[in-house]
């Protein structure tokens, strides 16, 4: 699966101009980003790199800020605090359908500001319940050139299928209105 992202973001920096590139945290990218830090893709010295979402506050406040300098050290990888449009993106599918934290009952047109997890999430990621999170949505996931989705991990089988039927409870589901979308699977 290494390999098909790299040969897509190869592809669609080519063709679009990319500049620039949304990155989620987590571990369903942590196997590309140990290849990354060992075998750096070429573009990624000309993109601007933007995390998807962090923790506001709390013990595990900006725990993704520190995901990203542990897994891509030497890498720039911008934290999200303000809106920026990215030409592209790389998100991973959450346990409950979410992307980001953009989670279900979001509208689709969100796209950056502060929310509350879902307890669910919370709890996964070992933050109280309620805690604020900055996240980019749905809105400007949407409006890339191009997005790629990974779904990886037993846990994702069943947000997985919901996602293959169409479930429009899932945020996930609004992906498939991209016109250049593309998902890769390891379950």
């Amino acid at each position: 699966m290494i390999g098909e992202i790299d040969c897509w973001l190869t592809e669609k920096v080519a063709r679009y101009k990319a500049r620039s590139l949304y990155l989620p945290a987590g571990g369903t990218l942590r196997r590309l980003y140990a290849h990354w830090r060992t075998s750096p893709h070429p573009a990624l010295q000309h993109l601007e790199l933007h995390q998807v979402d962090d923790i506001l506050e709390g013990e595990r406040r900006r725990m993704f800020a520190h995901f990203f300098a542990q897994e891509l050290p030497g890498f720039a990888v911008r934290e999200p605090r303000i809106y920026v449009q990215a030409d592209l993106g790389i998100l991973g599918l959450g346990v409950n359908g979410h992307v980001a934290f953009h989670e279900p009952g979001l509208p689709e047109t969100f796209t950056f500001g502060t929310v509350i997890p879902h307890d669910e999430t919370a709890l996964r990621l070992g933050v109280q319940p309620g805690t604020r999170a900055v996240t980019f949505g749905l809105g400007a996931f949407l409006q890339t050139k191009a997005l790629l989705l990974i779904v990886s991990g037993e846990s994702k089988r069943r947000a997985f299928e919901r996602f293959l039927a169409r479930d429009p409870a899932l945020p996930a589901t609004a992906l498939y209105k991209h016109p250049d979308f593309r998902f890769f699977v390891d379950l």
